[in-house]
């Protein structure tokens, strides 16, 4: 469409005025897209056979910290929402990493009200606490360090509290999201067990280092633990290397490690190259593959992506390998 034509389209299905001019400072960067067109836009670029049949909650977890879970649950979070999935982020970390990389900022989100705190502790509706990020392309639930009482808290409140309280918060989410994404937080806590609980998949980001098959197994454990105590709905969707510098041969050697001991029952995904674009993606407060689509992994998340598309539009509900 030119700008007249798509302005009319736009205005004739918002029930907005947009003009020509209008759409010119968008094209131009002049003027900032309103999230409801850049949703209607992604929406309707969509393929139609991306429209799910059911929502997918993902668990991205490691209790060991610095091994790239916010970097991956941000970056596919963009991904998902990129091809119209509607698509929110929890940060379930008392150290709120994703909270930071999208640009909100903790203290004011938490004197507001509007982190996962005061859902857990009941006080507020999940809907009432989302907020748009990234130019409005999909939603997040920030995070604030009042988290880190939640433990202690949730195990102190059988009645409100619990392993199984995170996934009674978030269910009104699945009505209105198509993915939901928890960025857990870097301990094998109460907090951890809740995401696993909601979960649907778990996806394990890795560092290629000593002893990181270590740590692999301690989280599996305690994901088939509670697939068979009480989320017999969880699935592994897989480990996901990072961090990986293919000359170095001690993390060679990891990375041989995990196909070895994990390869033959677990999907190990091609590793996530170390760069330092990651890091410099955060302090711009974007997503990397919103800012540098051709990044160095870029093809590994697409790859993630499109195994959570497959989930939520399959008719049995499973990851295909």
């Amino acid at each position: 469409m030119d700008q007249r034509t798509f302005a009319d389209h736009l205005n004739g299905q918002l029930g907005r005025s947009y003009d020509k001019a209008r759409i010119s400072r968008w094209e131009s960067g002049a003027e900032r897209i309103p999230s409801q067109v850049a949703k209607f836009v992604a929406a309707e670029m969509a393929p139609k056979t991306l429209r799910p049949r059911r929502s997918v909650v993902v668990a991205v977890a490691n209790q060991k910290g610095g091994v790239g879970k916010t970097s991956s649950a941000v970056n596919l979070a963009f991904l998902l929402a990129n091809v119209g999935l509607r698509t929110v982020l929890v940060d379930s970390d008392p150290q709120a990493s994703a909270t930071a990389h999208l640009g909100i900022d903790q203290a004011e989100a938490h004197a507001a009200g509007k982190t996962l705190y005061p859902v857990l502790r009941q006080e507020k509706p999940i809907g009432d606490v989302v907020v748009p990020v990234c130019e409005g392309l999909f939603d997040l639930v920030p995070s604030t360090i009042a988290l880190a009482n939640v433990d202690i808290e949730l195990a102190s409140d059988p009645v409100n509290g619990g392993p199984l309280a995170m996934r009674d918060r978030l269910s009104p989410l699945r009505e209105t999201y198509d993915a939901i994404l928890i960025d857990c937080g870097p301990t094998l806590s109460m907090l951890t067990v809740n995401a696993l609980n909601a979960a649907d998949q778990l996806l394990v980001p890795v560092q290629t280092e000593t002893l990181a098959g270590l740590g692999v197994s301690m989280l599996l454990e305690t994901a088939n633990k509670l697939r068979r105590r009480s989320n017999p709905n969880l699935q592994i969707l897989g480990i996901l290397p990072t961090m990986y510098t293919p000359r170095n041969a001690a993390e060679k050697m990891t990375l041989d490690e995990l196909h070895e001991l994990f390869g033959q029952v677990i999907r190990i995904f091609d590793p996530i190259p170390r760069t330092t674009k990651f890091t410099q993606s955060a302090r711009a407060q974007l997503p990397l593959l919103k800012a540098a689509p051709n990044a160095p992994g870029a093809e590994v998340y697409h790859e993630i992506a499109r195994t959570l598309i497959n989930y939520v539009t399959a008719e049995d509900g499973h990851v295909a390998a």
